[in-house]
């Protein structure tokens, strides 16, 4: 990581599961099963396994958002995230995660 006289602060923004006009059976809802795995893998640092994620299963578990997630965590890895926030809200998860990489 390269040094410098500037903080930088990198926001990605989008909620975890949830059901839109993607899947009218399931507009409503949001998979906190899939979303706890997934805190759990940022908080673990365990970026690997975040990106072996398949477009199928962001698509079948409502989470077409976490790509915004995916780039940020190109940008602090390997860095593990501390959370801030997790909430099961029943029509969308959201959850408020940091990594500190200084």
């Amino acid at each position: 990581m390269a040094e410098g006289p500037w903080n930088v602060a990198i926001i990605a923004t989008g909620g975890l599961s949830h059901f839109p006009e993607l899947s009218l059976a399931r507009v409503g809802q949001s998979d906190p099963v899939f979303d706890r795995r997934i805190v759990k893998l940022m908080e673990a640092g365990d970026h690997e396994a975040m990106t072996a994620l398949t477009a199928k299963e962001l698509h079948e578990s409502g989470s077409h958002e976490l790509l915004n997630w995916l780039v940020l965590l190109g940008a602090v890895s390997p860095a593990r995230a501390t959370v801030r926030f997790f909430g099961e809200m029943g029509r969308v998860d959201l959850a408020a995660l940091q990594w500190d990489v200084a």
